[in-house]
């Protein structure tokens, strides 16, 4: 599989087969995916792997998506906080060109991810991972043997949709969503405070 086939064939994957995933396989993904490039070529990175089926359900129950129980394995992206460009958030940065690189190689290899943002409070993340105050968590990734072959979903732009020259024209329209996301912001905060079982029935 070229390049070009992985990134336009690849597809995020939230149900997997009960094969379980070789943690050789995936050390050897890391090991090609962590020639990403960061900021200042820090390459910061931290990986937490994640195969127990009460550390998965334990995330769940603590506001992690639904599905990552039924992963057969889940890898958390951390990245050293040692970036002084924070109006940029260059440790998201690396960490995300980073796992881009992991999930075409995964994804190449076989095997399904998903990139995975919705996630307990780092707060709480913190706790249960021991992770200082030096390090941030950024993502998750859930890996196995997809459940079925991923359809190819064509993009809702074109390129000359999303490209300008020089700068972008006077008067440009985009969806007004300030209501709406600001709604989606102020009950995601809410979800985070919720008790445990609470967010288990709601999930």
């Amino acid at each position: 599989m070229d390049t070009e086939e992985a990134i336009i064939s690849r597809r995020s994957i939230r149900r997997y087969t009960p094969k379980k995933v070789n943690k050789e396989d995936i050390l050897g993904i890391l090991e090609v995916a962590m020639w990403a490039p960061s900021a200042c070529n820090h390459q910061a990175h931290k990986v937490i792997y994640i195969e127990k089926d009460e550390t998965k359900e334990k995330l769940v129950a603590l506001g992690a998506a639904h599905f990552i129980k039924n992963a057969p394995a889940v890898l958390l992206f951390l990245y050293e906080n040692i970036g002084d460009n924070i109006a940029y958030s260059d440790d998201i940065q690396s960490t995300s060109a980073f796992i881009e690189n992991f999930l075409l190689l995964a994804h190449a290899k076989g095997f399904g991810a998903c990139w995975i943002c919705h996630l307990p409070s780092k707060r709480k993340l913190r706790r249960m991972f021991n992770i200082p105050r030096s390090i941030n968590p950024i993502a998750a990734v859930t890996i196995g043997y997809p459940k079925r072959a991923p359809i190819i979903v064509p993009r809702k732009y074109k390129v000359s949709d999303i490209f300008f020259e020089d700068r972008l024209p006077t008067g440009i329209k985009v969806p007004d969503r300030n209501l709406v996301l600001l709604i989606k912001r102020i009950l995601r905060k809410i979800y985070y405070f919720l008790p445990t079982a609470l967010k288990k029935k709601l999930n």
